[in-house]
């Protein structure tokens, strides 16, 4: 069966490779350096594409792109569009496709839970495939199928990898104008503590001061080196406490963020204390680099890793059946 999948960004390229690697569908598509590789033909790269802008040259530039997606996928006639995560472009396409009768399953659907409640309704008529067991009561009238989440499996034989106990690892998130705005305040913070802590960080292609460790080698491998993170709230949080990391969470908001302040609808801003259902990590939202410092200086956390393998089994033979049934023409 043919398919398109569209990635943009790194959590989302990881993903789509740890659900499809295995499956026999004919991949076309955008992914990263995971996702890429196993498809038939690539249309682009994850850095090519993105957010959304507020901006003339923002709106300008996502108007091209759409345009541009549109007309890849439409050409190419796949029995298959399988969004991943993304919203601000895949929403929009999703819309697009469906008009052309192309069956679409949104894979890790926009995360309503947050904010922005009103996107469900971009979802009606179609599939949603959830990671998380707490999604689906917030996409009521939504057809969501909860299959567990790959990272257990996939993050686990790196927990017995021994920490360097003066080694921090930094984690500034993936999206480049998220990148850009958390870099500064992480080197803020390593400058402070460099005379007692070796810092490595996990973004490349950013300048940063010499005394840090720009990684090259397997991300996972990396930050289980590291006797603790400071890394920001998402994917990479999780990613910590499946590995075992004490953490400091943190996110600093940007404009974006204030205008969409009325949208939000959680007073819980971490993925790991809403699938665990209780303050499992603490965070900072807009912290100064003083209050993460003493944090950091101070940080115990629990081994998270027992409770989110009971709540996060992966069960892959239930998205097996599920593409199944796309192949023979029983669902979408």
């Amino acid at each position: 069966m043919k398919a398109f999948v569209l990635c943009g960004e790194p959590s989302g390229d990881l993903y789509a490779w740890l659900l499809l690697k295995n499956l026999d569908l004919e991949l076309y598509g955008i992914g990263g350096e995971r996702l890429t590789p196993i498809l038939r033909k690539s249309y682009g790269e994850i850095g090519e594409f993105g957010v959304f802008g507020l901006d003339p040259k923002g709106v300008l530039r996502s108007i091209h792109q759409l345009t541009g997606l549109k007309r890849c996928i439409l050409d190419l006639k796949p029995a298959l569009f399988l969004p991943v995560a993304y919203p601000g472009l895949n929403l929009p396409l999703v819309r697009i496709i469906r008009r052309a009768r192309i069956r679409v399953l949104y894979l890790i659907p926009p995360q309503i839970w947050a904010w922005g409640f009103f996107r469900r309704r971009f979802l009606s008529g179609i599939t949603t495939v959830s990671l998380f067991p707490f999604e689906r009561r917030y996409l009521n009238g939504v057809e969501t199928v909860y299959i567990g989440n790959p990272l257990i499996d996939f993050l686990a034989p790196y927990r017995k990898i021994k920490p360097i106990p003066d080694l921090i690892g930094l984690l500034p998130g993936s999206r480049p104008g998220i990148i850009r705005r958390h870099l500064a305040y992480l080197i803020r913070i390593a400058e402070r503590l460099r005379k007692r802590y070796r810092f490595r960080i996990f973004t490349r292609g950013y300048p940063v001061p010499d005394f840090i460790e720009v990684y090259q080698g397997d991300r996972y491998q990396g930050m289980r080196e590291c006797s603790r993170v400071v890394v920001k709230l998402g994917t990479g949080s999780l990613e910590a406490a499946i590995l075992g990391i004490p953490q400091i969470a943190f996110y600093l908001p940007g404009r974006l963020d204030h205008l969409l302040r009325p949208l939000i609808t959680t007073q819980e801003f971490s993925i790991v204390n809403m699938i665990l259902g209780r303050r499992a990590i603490s965070y900072r939202i807009g912290a100064d680099v003083e209050t993460i410092i003493s944090d950091l200086e101070n940080v115990s956390q629990e081994d998270l890793f027992p409770a989110l393998k009971e709540r996060l089994l992966f069960e892959p033979n239930r998205f097996e059946s599920l593409i199944f049934s796309y192949r023979r023409g029983r669902a979408g």
